[in-house]
């Protein structure tokens, strides 16, 4: 697969609160590629420091603007362990 338009809406799990979509130009099958964006959006969001202990509590609906017919799907964050 290769890049494409996806906008991307990141919840913070433990209140449901939503960060307003954000369009990003990524490979929707890289997960390892999404789980970077996820944390990005969220440390800025939180003001997180710079470990990934928190990741966990967030996620990351991801829709392709390319292909608008393909199903969204969640990529979750895994924190590390503390």
């Amino acid at each position: 697969m290769s890049a494409e338009n996806l906008e991307v809406k990141v919840r913070w799990r433990e209140t449901g609160q939503r960060k307003e979509p954000v369009r990003i130009h990524a490979d929707p099958e890289d997960l390892p590629g999404l789980t970077r964006h996820l944390e990005t959006i969220a440390r800025a969001w939180g003001n997180h420091d710079a470990s990934t202990r928190w990741l966990g509590e967030y996620e990351m609906e991801v829709r392709s603007l390319d292909r608008p017919w393909i199903d969204a799907f969640t990529v979750s964050g895994v924190s590390e362990d503390a």
